[in-house]
């Protein structure tokens, strides 16, 4: 698992953005990459940072 947070400068009104979680496989070997391997499910959030 790995993750990656980047922010903007924040201002009066709030900085928006979004929170992508993939989840994916790797079939057979498994070498700790996203690759090759396939997504399984993905969802995307909304996010405000004030």
């Amino acid at each position: 698992m790995s993750s990656t947070a980047v922010t903007g400068a924040a201002n009066a009104t709030g900085t928006t953005g979004s929170l992508k979680i993939t989840l994916r496989h790797q079939p057979e070997t498994k070498d700790g990459t996203a690759t090759p391997g396939s997504t399984d499910a993905e969802v995307t959030f909304p996010t405000v940072v004030r």
